[in-house]
């Protein structure tokens, strides 16, 4: 599929309907007038509008289901901005935003430190195992090492014979892989007991305690966090 991507001056963005005011998040405390709305044009420097053709595959590019999601934009000179439509495209790597039926705008992700959507933060990194950047939700950043869920976009051809039919045209299916990051080298990640106690090693005994007194599970990633937190004031 073709999509032609056309590049805009600055002051185009105010066309994303960013929606400005008090951050409520507890990672900014910084409060954003309407007067900041101008400025804001000359902070994010560059991104597209997206102009795409009527799909010929079945299943969406992008995160989520629906437009209807709340975000932060923190920029590299730390200033944050409220959004009030984004999803996370995996074909294009970018962040969008939409405006209209058909107008889907891309922020240039390098101009950006890092988004909180949903309450979750997300990055675009470089992950070494893919050879690539990749937007990620951070699950957990440490000075350390960072355990990341990032997502990988493939398209199910349409079976055309013996039983296992397809539906009627490619599906296009996102799949998602956790990573886990050290010295800038990263490895897939499996949410198990071995693995999780693997980057706690040095208070096992602890973390096998804290797990079981609160009935939590090794596979799940909420749950890791609260075993990281654990991990830190132990």
């Amino acid at each position: 599929m073709n999509v032609k991507i056309f590049r805009i001056s600055l002051i185009a963005i105010i066309m994303v309907k960013l929606s400005f005011g008090q951050t409520t998040s507890a990672n900014s405390g910084v409060f954003v007038s309407n007067e900041r709305a101008e400025s804001f044009t000359q902070d994010l420097v560059n991104g597209a509008f997206v102009f795409e053709p009527p799909r010929k595959i079945i299943g969406s590019y992008h995160v989520f289901d629906t437009w209807d999601n709340k975000g932060v934009i923190k920029t590299k000179d730390d200033k944050m901005f409220k959004i009030k439509s984004i999803n996370i495209n995996v074909r294009n790597n970018s962040f969008e935003t939409k405006f209209a039926k058909d107008s889907v705008f891309a922020f240039n992700g390098d101009d950006v430190k890092y988004f909180i959507i949903n309450d979750k933060k997300y990055k675009n990194l470089y992950v070494s195992i893919e050879k690539k950047k990749k937007i990620c939700e951070i699950i957990v950043e440490d000075e350390t090492f960072k355990v990341l869920k990032g997502y990988r976009g493939v398209v199910r051809e349409k079976a055309t014979t013996g039983y296992d039919v397809g539906p009627d045209g490619d599906q296009y299916i996102i799949r998602k892989f956790y990573y886990l990051i050290k010295d800038e080298n990263a490895e897939l990640f499996k949410f198990n007991k071995k693995s999780v106690l693997g980057l706690f090693s040095d208070k096992k005994k602890e973390i096998e305690k804290f797990v079981k007194e609160n009935k939590l599970s090794w596979k799940k990633p909420e749950d890791f966090q609260q075993m990281y937190l654990k991990w830190k004031i132990l």
